[in-house]
């Protein structure tokens, strides 16, 4: 009997520990709204672009390269939370501006796993 209620016990433990974990990959990844197309039609209609970005040097295809990488969990409800930043360039700059985009932007479209929306780590480049 102890053995049986000790089973159980972990069990729900188990289940528990499972819905405050967000997946990696998962059968559907989250997604912007409308999809990728519309996603980039986002960025370049909100974006400013700050001007430490915009006088620094160009690189050797002649663009600016300063990449910001974000860090997020895509929730159930498509809400982000858990970001973190970090970049190929170090403008304090283009961070703010990263975070801001995110922050404006709609709802994305949740990840699913066996038919429910699940939390996923996204990194968006």
């Amino acid at each position: 009997m102890k053995h049986t209620l000790f089973l159980l016990f972990m069990m729900s433990c188990t289940l528990i520990q499972a819905q405050d974990t967000a997946y990696t990959i998962v059968q559907q990844m989250p997604k912007f709204p409308g999809g990728n197309l519309v996603l980039d039609s986002f960025i370049k209609a909100n974006i400013i672009i700050p001007a430490d970005v915009a006088t620094c040097p160009p690189d050797r295809r002649g663009g600016k390269t300063i990449s910001t990488i974000l860090k997020f969990i895509v929730r159930t409800d498509g809400t982000f939370s858990n970001i973190s930043v970090t970049s190929v360039g170090k403008s304090a700059a283009m961070h703010a501006e990263a975070l801001r985009l995110l922050a404006i932007m709609p709802a994305w479209v949740p990840g699913r796993q066996a038919g429910r929306a699940v939390d996923v780590w996204y990194t968006f480049l």
